[in-house]
Protein backbone atom coordinates (compact mmCIF):
# COMPACT_ATOMS: atom_id res chain seq x y z
CA UNK A 1 0.00 0.00 0.00
CA UNK A 2 2.84 2.38 0.88
CA UNK A 3 5.56 2.85 -1.71
CA UNK A 4 9.12 4.01 -1.12
CA UNK A 5 10.83 5.06 -4.34
CA UNK A 6 14.41 5.16 -3.13
CA UNK A 7 16.74 4.89 -0.18
CA UNK A 8 20.09 6.38 0.78
CA UNK A 9 22.17 5.41 3.82
CA UNK A 10 24.93 7.70 5.11
CA UNK A 11 27.66 7.12 7.65
CA UNK A 12 28.65 9.52 10.45
CA UNK A 13 30.57 11.69 7.94
CA UNK A 14 27.59 11.81 5.56
CA UNK A 15 29.30 9.57 3.02
CA UNK A 16 26.99 7.20 1.10
CA UNK A 17 27.26 3.58 2.23
CA UNK A 18 27.28 0.97 -0.57
CA UNK A 19 24.71 -1.80 -0.52
CA UNK A 20 27.19 -4.39 0.80
CA UNK A 21 28.36 -2.15 3.63
CA UNK A 22 24.78 -1.21 4.37
CA UNK A 23 23.96 -4.80 5.30
CA UNK A 24 26.96 -4.86 7.61
CA UNK A 25 25.93 -1.51 9.11
CA UNK A 26 22.50 -2.90 9.92
CA UNK A 27 24.14 -5.56 12.06
CA UNK A 28 26.17 -2.99 14.01
CA UNK A 29 23.91 -0.88 16.22
CA UNK A 30 26.85 1.22 17.47
CA UNK A 31 27.64 2.67 14.06
CA UNK A 32 25.94 6.01 13.56
CA UNK A 33 24.17 6.26 10.25
CA UNK A 34 21.41 8.26 8.60
CA UNK A 35 18.75 6.57 6.53
CA UNK A 36 16.96 8.71 3.97
CA UNK A 37 13.77 7.48 2.36
CA UNK A 38 12.93 9.07 -1.00
CA UNK A 39 9.24 9.30 -1.84
CA UNK A 40 7.78 10.71 -5.07
CA UNK A 41 4.25 12.11 -4.80
CA UNK A 42 2.13 12.40 -7.94
CA UNK A 43 -1.25 14.12 -8.18
CA UNK A 44 -2.99 11.11 -6.60
CA UNK A 45 -0.95 11.64 -3.42
CA UNK A 46 -1.68 15.36 -2.95
CA UNK A 47 -4.78 17.20 -1.81
CA UNK A 48 -6.84 18.86 -4.50
CA UNK A 49 -7.08 22.60 -4.97
CA UNK A 50 -4.46 25.12 -3.92
CA UNK A 51 -3.22 23.01 -1.00
CA UNK A 52 0.08 21.43 -2.00
CA UNK A 53 -0.03 18.99 0.90
CA UNK A 54 -0.07 15.17 0.96
CA UNK A 55 -3.36 13.42 1.48
CA UNK A 56 -4.00 11.11 4.41
CA UNK A 57 -2.54 7.98 2.81
CA UNK A 58 0.67 9.70 1.66
CA UNK A 59 1.13 11.44 5.02
CA UNK A 60 0.64 8.14 6.86
CA UNK A 61 3.25 6.47 4.66
CA UNK A 62 5.76 9.23 5.47
CA UNK A 63 5.04 8.90 9.19
CA UNK A 64 5.58 5.13 9.06
CA UNK A 65 8.95 5.66 7.37
CA UNK A 66 9.92 8.10 10.11
CA UNK A 67 8.89 5.56 12.74
CA UNK A 68 11.25 3.06 11.09
CA UNK A 69 14.12 5.52 11.47
CA UNK A 70 14.10 7.20 8.05
CA UNK A 71 14.41 10.86 7.23
CA UNK A 72 11.82 11.32 4.50
CA UNK A 73 12.70 13.35 1.40
CA UNK A 74 9.41 13.88 -0.43
CA UNK A 75 9.38 15.03 -4.06
CA UNK A 76 5.93 16.35 -5.12
CA UNK A 77 5.17 16.33 -8.83
CA UNK A 78 4.45 20.07 -8.64
CA UNK A 79 8.06 20.82 -7.70
CA UNK A 80 9.85 18.49 -10.11
CA UNK A 81 9.56 18.68 -13.87
CA UNK A 82 11.10 15.74 -15.79
CA UNK A 83 11.70 18.09 -18.74
CA UNK A 84 13.99 20.33 -16.71
CA UNK A 85 17.66 20.38 -17.61
CA UNK A 86 20.14 18.28 -15.70
CA UNK A 87 21.61 21.22 -13.81
CA UNK A 88 18.18 22.26 -12.55
CA UNK A 89 17.45 18.71 -11.38
CA UNK A 90 20.69 18.55 -9.42
CA UNK A 91 20.01 21.97 -7.90
CA UNK A 92 16.56 20.77 -6.85
CA UNK A 93 17.97 17.66 -5.15
CA UNK A 94 20.67 19.77 -3.53
CA UNK A 95 18.10 22.09 -2.01
CA UNK A 96 15.98 19.18 -0.81
CA UNK A 97 18.93 17.52 0.91
CA UNK A 98 20.05 20.84 2.33
CA UNK A 99 16.66 21.28 3.96
CA UNK A 100 16.63 17.69 5.19
CA UNK A 101 20.11 17.41 6.68
CA UNK A 102 21.36 19.62 9.46
CA UNK A 103 25.02 19.08 8.57
CA UNK A 104 26.92 20.94 5.88
CA UNK A 105 28.55 17.80 4.50
CA UNK A 106 25.63 16.90 2.27
CA UNK A 107 27.59 18.13 -0.77
CA UNK A 108 29.54 14.88 -0.84
CA UNK A 109 26.32 13.06 -1.59
CA UNK A 110 25.49 15.48 -4.35
CA UNK A 111 28.90 15.07 -5.92
CA UNK A 112 28.29 11.34 -6.23
CA UNK A 113 24.80 11.91 -7.65
CA UNK A 114 26.06 14.63 -9.99
CA UNK A 115 28.92 12.50 -11.33
CA UNK A 116 26.59 9.58 -12.04
CA UNK A 117 24.15 11.84 -13.87
CA UNK A 118 26.91 13.47 -15.87
CA UNK A 119 28.15 10.08 -16.99
CA UNK A 120 24.76 9.34 -18.56
CA UNK A 121 23.81 12.77 -19.95
CA UNK A 122 26.05 15.12 -21.99
CA UNK A 123 26.95 18.34 -20.20
CA UNK A 124 24.91 21.32 -21.39
CA UNK A 125 26.49 23.98 -19.18
CA UNK A 126 30.01 24.43 -17.88
CA UNK A 127 31.40 26.88 -15.31
CA UNK A 128 34.53 27.11 -17.46
CA UNK A 129 32.63 29.20 -19.98
CA UNK A 130 32.94 32.96 -19.76
CA UNK A 131 30.07 35.20 -18.79
CA UNK A 132 30.17 36.65 -22.29
CA UNK A 133 29.31 33.21 -23.72
CA UNK A 134 25.59 32.90 -24.38
CA UNK A 135 25.44 29.55 -22.56
CA UNK A 136 25.99 31.41 -19.28
CA UNK A 137 23.34 34.05 -19.88
CA UNK A 138 20.20 33.69 -17.82
CA UNK A 139 16.97 32.58 -19.52
CA UNK A 140 13.63 34.35 -19.21
CA UNK A 141 10.35 32.98 -20.51
CA UNK A 142 7.21 35.16 -20.64
CA UNK A 143 5.50 32.66 -18.34
CA UNK A 144 7.87 33.70 -15.53
CA UNK A 145 6.05 37.03 -15.14
CA UNK A 146 2.60 36.13 -16.46
CA UNK A 147 -0.08 36.94 -13.88
CA UNK A 148 -2.45 34.53 -15.65
CA UNK A 149 -0.14 31.60 -14.84
CA UNK A 150 0.04 29.69 -11.57
CA UNK A 151 3.25 28.77 -9.81
CA UNK A 152 2.87 25.22 -11.10
CA UNK A 153 2.55 26.59 -14.63
CA UNK A 154 5.84 28.47 -14.35
CA UNK A 155 5.17 31.87 -12.78
CA UNK A 156 8.16 32.89 -10.62
CA UNK A 157 7.02 36.17 -9.09
CA UNK A 158 3.96 37.10 -7.07
CA UNK A 159 0.83 38.12 -8.96
CA UNK A 160 1.21 41.68 -7.69
CA UNK A 161 4.60 41.93 -9.44
CA UNK A 162 3.52 40.09 -12.59
CA UNK A 163 1.87 41.39 -15.76
CA UNK A 164 -0.97 40.02 -17.86
CA UNK A 165 0.12 37.90 -20.84
CA UNK A 166 3.55 39.41 -21.60
CA UNK A 167 5.35 38.54 -24.84
CA UNK A 168 9.01 37.97 -25.53
CA UNK A 169 8.97 41.07 -27.77
CA UNK A 170 7.94 43.22 -24.80
CA UNK A 171 10.63 41.66 -22.63
CA UNK A 172 13.18 42.31 -25.38
CA UNK A 173 12.16 45.96 -25.74
CA UNK A 174 12.30 46.67 -21.99
CA UNK A 175 15.68 45.02 -21.44
CA UNK A 176 17.17 46.61 -24.56
CA UNK A 177 16.09 50.03 -23.30
CA UNK A 178 17.77 49.21 -19.97
CA UNK A 179 21.10 48.71 -21.77
CA UNK A 180 21.40 44.96 -21.23
CA UNK A 181 22.83 42.61 -23.82
CA UNK A 182 20.13 40.16 -24.86
CA UNK A 183 19.44 37.37 -27.31
CA UNK A 184 16.15 36.06 -28.68
CA UNK A 185 15.59 32.32 -29.15
CA UNK A 186 12.67 30.50 -30.74
CA UNK A 187 11.99 28.25 -27.75
CA UNK A 188 8.76 27.09 -26.12
CA UNK A 189 8.54 26.82 -22.34
CA UNK A 190 8.31 23.20 -21.24
CA UNK A 191 5.28 23.92 -19.02
CA UNK A 192 3.43 25.86 -21.70
CA UNK A 193 0.40 23.93 -22.94
CA UNK A 194 -0.42 26.16 -25.89
CA UNK A 195 1.66 25.78 -29.05
CA UNK A 196 0.63 29.12 -30.54
CA UNK A 197 3.31 31.54 -31.72
CA UNK A 198 2.11 34.08 -29.16
CA UNK A 199 3.56 31.95 -26.35
CA UNK A 200 6.85 31.10 -28.06
CA UNK A 201 10.12 32.89 -27.48
CA UNK A 202 12.87 32.89 -24.87
CA UNK A 203 15.11 35.79 -23.91
CA UNK A 204 18.71 35.32 -22.81
CA UNK A 205 20.30 38.11 -20.79
CA UNK A 206 23.92 38.74 -19.82
CA UNK A 207 24.12 40.19 -16.31
CA UNK A 208 27.87 39.81 -15.59
CA UNK A 209 31.10 40.68 -17.34
CA UNK A 210 33.95 38.22 -17.69
CA UNK A 211 35.64 39.77 -14.64
CA UNK A 212 32.58 38.89 -12.47
CA UNK A 213 31.43 42.53 -12.25
CA UNK A 214 27.78 43.35 -12.86
CA UNK A 215 26.84 44.95 -16.16
CA UNK A 216 24.16 46.93 -14.35
CA UNK A 217 24.15 47.10 -10.52
CA UNK A 218 20.36 47.34 -10.62
CA UNK A 219 20.16 43.77 -11.94
CA UNK A 220 22.31 41.45 -9.81
CA UNK A 221 19.98 38.45 -10.21
CA UNK A 222 17.27 37.08 -12.46
CA UNK A 223 14.62 37.88 -9.84
CA UNK A 224 15.56 41.56 -9.93
CA UNK A 225 15.08 41.53 -13.71
CA UNK A 226 11.71 39.81 -13.41
CA UNK A 227 10.49 42.43 -10.93
CA UNK A 228 11.74 45.21 -13.22
CA UNK A 229 9.89 43.69 -16.18
CA UNK A 230 6.69 43.57 -14.17
CA UNK A 231 7.04 47.28 -13.47
CA UNK A 232 8.04 48.48 -16.95
CA UNK A 233 5.98 46.37 -19.38
CA UNK A 234 2.66 48.01 -18.35
CA UNK A 235 4.28 51.39 -19.15
CA UNK A 236 5.04 50.50 -22.77
CA UNK A 237 3.25 52.54 -25.43
CA UNK A 238 1.76 49.39 -26.91
CA UNK A 239 0.18 48.62 -23.54
CA UNK A 240 -1.06 52.15 -22.90
CA UNK A 241 -2.50 52.29 -26.42
CA UNK A 242 -4.44 49.10 -25.83
CA UNK A 243 -5.76 50.42 -22.53
CA UNK A 244 -6.74 53.76 -24.03
CA UNK A 245 -8.40 52.09 -26.98
CA UNK A 246 -10.45 49.84 -24.73
CA UNK A 247 -11.55 52.78 -22.59
CA UNK A 248 -12.48 54.77 -25.70
CA UNK A 249 -14.51 51.88 -27.10
CA UNK A 250 -16.32 51.50 -23.79
CA UNK A 251 -17.12 55.22 -23.80
CA UNK A 252 -18.44 54.99 -27.36
CA UNK A 253 -20.61 52.02 -26.46
CA UNK A 254 -22.04 53.81 -23.42
CA UNK A 255 -22.76 56.90 -25.56
CA UNK A 256 -24.52 54.80 -28.17
CA UNK A 257 -26.74 53.17 -25.56
CA UNK A 258 -27.69 56.61 -24.20
CA UNK A 259 -28.66 57.81 -27.68
CA UNK A 260 -30.78 54.73 -28.23
CA UNK A 261 -32.55 55.23 -24.93
CA UNK A 262 -33.30 58.88 -25.83
CA UNK A 263 -34.69 57.86 -29.21
CA UNK A 264 -37.05 55.39 -27.62
CA UNK A 265 -38.49 58.11 -25.42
Amino acid sequence: MFKQNGECVLDAKCNPIPVVEKAQANQSSNQKRTRIGIVAWDYHDLCRGVHNEPNGVAALGAQLLEKKGYKVMAIPHTDFNPRDKLVRRVQYLEQQLKNLLSTGKYKRILEAVYSSLMAAVPLMWSPDKKHSDRERWICIYPAYINSKKTLAEGRRVSKEKAVENPTHQEIRDVLSAAGLKIGVENKLYSRERSKEMLYRGRIRVQIKNDDETLINPLFPTRDSILVYLGQMIPKLKSRSGKTGGSEQSQAQQSGATKKKSKGRR
